[in-house]
């Protein structure tokens, strides 16, 4: 349904007159993605995960037609995003992180109505449609409401609505829960992954929370200062990155540095200094601790060893670390 080959995204720096006029410190060119590649077929759902500043909504702006690339293609069933592009974005139901897309002094339903009338429907079709938008969304009650005066919550469900209005094949959200609460976002998540699997939906779907990663991990993608750093399921990537690991802390950051050093010379494990304390490092990939103590030329200035299992969130800063 949708499939990215090979794209990247410069941004050249403003003209002088224009660094001057915007308040910008951009003197370099910045590299928002570099040859990204993903497909998706109907039905899938992907998550793209990544730090801020990662490429995420680069590659959504890109995929819905509202960015092009510098180089690389987009093409959304079978249309290129940027030699037919309105063909293409005929197919993309769009949910912008941002609420100010939003009509808010309008009600829910002429929200819905206007999304409609811009995709090029009208009358009783619109009407049908609108109908099947609320009520996927669990927003019929409120269909008459000014969105002032529906919480942040029923917004992200309003946006969701206005995304799947029309049933379109391709849903592109970007970080879809990010200003709601953990059971709001849970039940945004489950009417995504419903519409996915009823109608075949192909979702691309971008998120910070590590709970919706574990859900949607059949497949995602990390991104990291525009590079593809993974591609896959969430299990393939927590076998290959996370293991039994050990931390060792040490009297001072010196000899943390040092051992760091020490370990990292021809072993198979993976080794990293802490992103809490200057103190420790971790050894990853290992549950023998004799090993790594046998590798360090003196412990006298070890203070402790713990071994454990790293935690997503352990792994991705990890990872996220390594990319830079």
């Amino acid at each position: 349904m949708i499939e990215v080959e090979a794209v990247t995204k410069t941004y050249d720096p403003m003209p002088r007159a224009m660094r001057l006029l915007l308040r910008t410190q951009v003197r370099q060119p910045v590299n928002a993605l570099r040859e990204t590649s993903l497909r998706l077929e109907p039905g899938e759902t992907c998550v793209v995960i990544g730090p801020n500043g990662a490429g995420k909504s680069t590659l959504f702006r890109i995929c819905t037609g509202l960015t092009t690339p510098s180089s690389g293609r987009v093409t959304v069933n079978g249309h290129d995003s940027i030699k037919d592009g309105r063909r293409a974005r005929a197919h993309i139901g769009f949910a912008p992180a941002e609420e100010r897309t939003l009509l808010m002094r309008h009600s829910v339903r002429e929200n819905l109505s206007f999304q409609g009338a811009m995709r090029g429907m009208s009358g009783a079709h619109l009407a049908k449609e609108i109908e099947l938008a609320l009520e996927s969304v669990g927003l019929s009650a409120l269909a008459d409401r000014t969105v002032f005066a529906i919480s942040t919550g029923m917004r992200a469900r309003l946006q969701l609505a206005r995304a799947i209005l029309g049933n379109p094949p391709v849903l592109v959200l970007d970080e879809p829960t990010s200003a709601i609460d953990p059971v709001a976002a849970r039940d945004i998540l489950k009417i995504v992954l419903d519409v996915a699997r009823a109608r075949g939906t192909a979702v691309l779907l971008s998120s910070h929370r590590l709970e919706e990663i574990e859900t949607l991990g059949e497949r995602m993608i990390l991104l990291d200062e525009g590079k593809t750093v993974y591609q896959g399921g969430l299990e393939s990537f927590l076998s290959e990155h996370a293991g039994d690991s050990v931390e060792l802390e040490f009297q001072d950051p010196g000899a943390a540095s040092d051992a760091l050093d020490l370990l990292s010379a021809g072993n198979d494990w993976r080794v990293v200094a802490s992103h809490e304390d200057p103190h420790r490092i971790v050894v990853t990939g290992t549950t023998e601790v004799g090993a790594v103590l046998g590798t360090l030329n003196t412990t006298d200035r070890l203070v402790s060893v713990n071994p454990f299992r790293p935690t997503l969130l352990d792994v991705l800063a990890t990872t996220w670390g390594d990319a830079k």
